[in-house]
């Protein structure tokens, strides 16, 4: 479930894949014997797979309590039996069965990873139909780097706002094609950029309606009848006597049984976690709700604080969700901010200079 939450939160597969192999995750099939293979690791590969052939962790429906029967068949050369053809069948030959005990990513977050893999292979198309081929258009480098990297377009070639010098964002187009590609040359303090486009959206938010609707889904959730806890204390006791058994005498000389021991110890810390938060003690509903309106608020005014703290990429997807992306746009006097979504969300007083850099806020409209 964790790998469906990074990437649902904007991590790339290749990203989640380096941060389990740094924290020693054994990856599926490490134990496994085998006479030839390359050192045992996770793949980006084995997280993206390939949605349309439903392969991969992200395209497994096993993992929402699906399993499908017949989805493909190999079919052999006439002319050179060794030769095979992956062939998928009609949707109408799938046998398909549903278990609830096979389920470990609930819907919703199912239904947010799909979304994000949706909104990426359109990402990929467009990237091809301006001209790069699809191996090309697939690679995204190490990702952005600050809080609105990839949210800012200039509002008159259409390019991406990028860092044009220390912590300055500028058109690409003007500064890679000049004044004959885009005559925007305005350049904006990153820090300055952030604070608008996140003081934009905090104001909308605070907007009676925005607030009432909140409190009123946080109540709705809050009178919910609780369900049932975790019991996972059988799993637990016998992961602990799993563990004991592997790791005692002389069973640890074993690469498969040394493999076991970390996959059960990294289960077993999982588990217990999760009975912990399990059993401890939840506050009462009922105290909450009078004080939902000052809790939204206090939330609200720690916005800013939040999304510099924390993951950076999940907080730029959540302003993308939010907002949409954030045109750019300036005349001779002032640079303006637009919300894809929305309306205006400041506008700024330009300063003097060749470069027109600039260096704090002149007030919204």
């Amino acid at each position: 479930m964790r790998i469906f939450s990074l990437y649902a939160d904007g991590h790339s597969p290749r990203g989640i894949a380096d941060l389990l192999n740094r924290e020693g995750v054994p990856s599926p099939g490490a134990g496994w014997e085998r006479s030839q293979r390359r050192k045992s690791g996770w793949m980006g590969s084995a997280i993206n797979g390939d949605h349309a052939r439903g392969i991969g962790i992200l395209n497994n429906d096993t993992y929402r309590g699906i399993v499908v029967w017949n989805r493909s068949r190999w079919i052999r050369s006439a002319a050179d039996s060794s030769k095979r053809k992956y062939t998928q069948n009609p949707r109408t030959e799938w046998i398909v069965r549903k278990d609830e005990r096979l389920r470990i990513v609930p819907d919703v977050l199912w239904d947010r990873a799909k979304a994000r893999q949706s909104g990426q292979a359109g990402l990929i198309g467009m990237r091809v139909k301006r001209g790069l081929s699809a191996a090309m258009a697939s690679r995204t480098g190490a990702g952005p780097k600050y809080l609105l990297s990839s949210l800012l377009r200039c509002g008159h070639c259409g390019s991406n706002y990028v860092i044009a010098g220390r912590d300055i964002y500028g058109c690409s187009g003007n500064i890679n094609g000049g004044l004959a590609l885009c005559a925007n040359d305005a350049k904006i303090h990153r820090q300055t950029a952030e604070m608008e486009v996140v003081s934009g959206f905090k104001r909308d938010i605070r907007s009676p309606a925005v607030k009432e609707e909140a409190c009123r889904d946080a109540r709705s959730l809050l009178r919910k009848p609780t369900s049932k806890p975790s019991d996972n204390h059988e799993r637990i006791a016998q992961l602990r006597a799993e563990v004991g058994n592997i790791a005692s005498g002389m069973m640890r000389a074993s690469k498969a049984l040394a493999s076991r021991l970390r996959a059960a110890e990294s289960e077993l810390e999982r588990e217990e976690q999760a009975q912990a938060l399990s059993d401890a003690p939840t506050p009462s509903a009922e105290r909450l709700l009078p004080a939902l309106p000052a809790i939204f608020d206090r939330l609200v005014d720690n916005l800013d604080a939040t999304l510099a703290s924390g993951d950076l990429t999940r907080g730029r997807e959540e302003i993308r969700s939010l907002v949409g992306c954030v045109t750019v746009r300036a005349d001779a006097d002032q640079i303006s901010l637009f919300y894809e979504r929305g309306n205006f969300a400041a506008t700024m007083i330009k300063a003097t200079g060749t470069h027109a850099i600039l260096c704090g806020s002149g007030g919204r409209i």
